[in-house]
């Protein structure tokens, strides 16, 4: 996995070459994770994880 690493924000994201939103998704939750100690979860159960991510990331 291509990973770019932004350290002022403490965030990583994924190139998402090659992978599918779902595979995207996990591997940017465990990246974050591994940074900052915190888990990504969607407010109030709305959304799903990958729909999340990809807000909170502002991908499209």
């Amino acid at each position: 996995m291509n990973v770019l690493w932004n350290n002022e924000m403490d965030l990583c994201i994924g190139l998402m070459t090659e992978m599918d939103r779902d595979e995207f998704a996990r591997d940017v939750l465990e990246s974050h994770k591994m940074l900052t100690g915190e888990s990504i979860r969607p407010e109030d159960g709305e959304v799903s994880v990958v729909d999340h991510i990809i807000w909170k990331f502002q991908l499209k």
